[in-house]
This record gives C-alpha cells, structure tokens and sequence, in this order.
C-alpha cells in the first residue's frame, strides 16, 4: 500500500476572531474521552503515534503524507498492511487499513463501536466544508476534509454527538499551511458532518 498525496484537513475561524488561536474547534466537547483499549494492536498503534508526535513519518517521495502516519503504525503494530481495494468507491485512494468497524456518514454517526488505535479513511466533498457548526468561541467553524488519513486517538460522546479525538499529519493550520509531522488532539464533532462526507474505521489485523 502506498499512500498518496493527500488533501488534508483545513480548519478555519469566523473573520476578525483572535487570531492567536491556532485553530477553531467545535463546540461542548465530551467531559470523558476513552483514550485506551485492551485490544493489542490498537494499543500498539497508539504508541507509535505518541512516540513519533512532532516528527515527520514515512518513507521515500510519501515521507510526512498522511496515510504515511497510518502505514507506518501498521507496520509497527506488526499488523497487516495490504488489503484489497473497497469495490464501493470509484477512488482508489480511499485506503483500507483493517478490518471495516463502521463506516460514518451524515445520516449514521454512531461511533459506539470505534476504540482508539483504530484507523480512518475520510472522503469529503471536493467543494465545500466537510464539517460545520458553532465553534467553542462563540462562533462556528467549517473544516474541508477531501481526503485524509488518520488514527483514533480518543472516542468520546457529548449529550448531542459522538466525537472522535484524532493523530494525524500532514494537516494545515489556520493560516493555511500545511504541517508535515505527527499531531495529536484534532477533534471531529461527527454530528457536524455535511453531506457527502464519508468517513471508514478500519481495525488492525494481525499478519
């Protein structure tokens, strides 16, 4: 499997808002989040992506990319890293990463049965925002998410909405520029979805 160029999540604020923040993010987030599993190769893929925070993953022309980030746990958690194309996508770069846990949309948000140290492929649409919604300043916010890769950091659920607490790289800042390095903390309020966003949760398989 080899990870391709991805267009990565873009988060931007309401205009005239302090621009010190680094980022807008959604409103009335969990109280808890379940950041551990007793699943082996889950816990496994969580400690190459805590060991590797703020370093640039990845071999070759695909180094700091961010299905790099995925494939380069896999390959730590010594899970399988090959699987056969998804026959429900046109995109062959909508990546398979595991076994399928759930697949999110719009109309079916419930992540009760993703743990961390799963894995996600996101397909939003090419135009518009993939998330919307109040902000925690008071505002809203809107991310783009085109296509990206990702690992579940933390799962959570507020009284409106399940969320999930992501690592990733190779995702821009506010003011647009890309960073390519392991990040951790980037939050999804899946109930913010717009439509034609998709996003897979794959699981690790052994070898």
């Amino acid at each position: 499997m080899l990870p391709a160029i991805c267009l990565c999540l873009i988060v931007l604020g309401p205009a005239g808002a302090d621009e010190d923040r680094p980022q807008f993010v959604p409103a009335d987030p969990p109280e808890k989040w379940t950041r551990t599993t007793t699943l082996p190769l889950n816990t496994r893929v969580l400690k190459y992506c805590q060991d590797n925070l703020g370093k640039t993953v990845g071999t070759g022309p695909y180094r700091g990319e961010c299905a790099a980030l995925n494939e380069q746990a896999l390959l730590y958690a010594r899970a399988r890293t090959a699987f056969p194309p998804r026959k429900d996508t046109p995109n062959s770069d909508d990546y398979v990463f595991g076994k399928l846990v759930c697949t999110l949309t719009p109309k079916d948000h419930d992540a009760g049965k993703v743990q961390p140290g799963d894995l996600l492929q996101a397909r939003g649409p090419a135009k518009g925002p993939s998330f919307k919604g109040k902000s925690d300043n008071g505002g809203s916010y809107f991310s783009s998410l085109p296509h990206h890769s990702g690992v579940v950091q933390a799962v959570g659920k507020s009284a409106d909405s399940w969320w999930l607490m992501t690592y990733d790289q190779n995702i821009a800042n506010s003011s647009g520029k890309l960073e390519r390095w392991v990040h951790q903390g980037q939050k999804m309020k899946l109930k913010d979805m717009q439509t034609g966003v998709t996003i897979w949760v794959y699981r690790p398989i052994a070898k």
